[in-house]
């Protein structure tokens, strides 16, 4: 926790007012992402007494696969009102990461599972700031259908595990394995994949972030669980949306060994992107880390 951070600019921030007696004015209004059934998003001007949360950016456009996403594009200052004082906050642009920053208010960042992939930002509205003495992870929210949990909230956390010392940029396992995804952003698929879901694979063309970061899920590149991939060499393409981010991660199916072989061809935009194995609220042994 300080009193400046630096993220990506797709990355979304929860306000913590959990402490606060007054309503506070926003000024200007900031977007705050609504769960309703279809994802929408609507501006408010208002954060309410003893609240904390929320999933809000400054800025929303519709990315290039023509979903409403979060991207911070203009310097800003925000500001909190209430009876028994203001909570000033500087964001300020540099390429495709922010700065905030504040004099005198808490900024925590929060993380999904690992200490390198942060997950969202929590802005400190109360009278006083609620110190914490570690960094915090994200506390998954499971779908039982998908395998998938979302970190539903940057304040309800619990301790980060440090990131491996070595990176898995190549990494074998036996064919019969599906692979999975961590990711702290929206991620779309320029090649054929497949997620296990209700005992299925169903072709997919994207995976949403919609709150704080997201793991699991079980991923082929065929719609056969008899064989989860193609005999030889098969590349996934991977992009973020907005034209800033992109991977290639080869898949080398040996039909004799049963092993495939991926390996990280490339990226750019992404900070973080290789093979890890992740336990968390269940076991994730083939997880492609991916994130801003």
């Amino acid at each position: 926790m300080s009193r400046r951070e630096e993220v990506s600019s797709q990355i979304p921030f929860a306000i913590n007012g959990l402490d606060q007696s007054d309503d506070l004015s926003i000024k200007p209004s900031i977007i705050q992402r609504l769960y309703g059934g279809a994802v929408d998003h609507q501006s408010i001007d208002t954060w309410r007494a003893h609240v904390g949360g929320g999933t809000q950016s400054t800025e929303v456009f519709t990315n290039n696969e023509g979903d409403e996403a979060f991207k911070i594009t203009d310097y800003t200052g925000l500001r909190f009102v209430g009876a028994s004082g203001a909570h000033d906050f500087k964001i300020e642009v540099k390429g495709d990461r922010v700065v905030f920053s504040s004099e005198k208010n808490q900024i925590s960042k929060s993380y999904v599972h690992f200490d390198d992939i942060v997950g969202g930002l929590t802005l400190d509205v109360n009278p006083t700031g609620n110190e914490k003495a570690t960094p915090k992870a994200g506390q998954f929210k499971e779908s039982a259908a998908s395998q998938t949990a979302d970190v539903p909230s940057a304040a309800e956390s619990y301790p980060v595990t440090p990131a491996p010392e070595i990176k898995g940029s190549e990494w074998k396992f036996p064919s019969n394995e599906p692979f999975s995804l961590l990711q702290n952003t929206n991620l779309y698929f320029k090649s054929d994949i497949y997620q296990l879901v209700s005992g299925s694979y169903v072709k997919i063309s994207s995976g949403l972030s919609l709150y704080y970061g997201k793991l699991g899920g079980f991923y082929s590149l065929t719609g056969n669980p008899g064989q989860l991939y193609k005999p030889g060499l098969t590349t996934l393409k991977i992009v973020d949306g907005f034209g800033t981010a992109t991977a290639e991660v080869d898949f080398d199916y040996d039909e004799r060994a049963r092993e495939v072989t991926a390996t990280v061809r490339g990226h750019l935009g992404f900070s973080v992107c290789d093979f890890r194995r992740v336990e968390d609220f269940m076991l994730f042994p083939n997880t492609l880390c991916i994130a801003l």
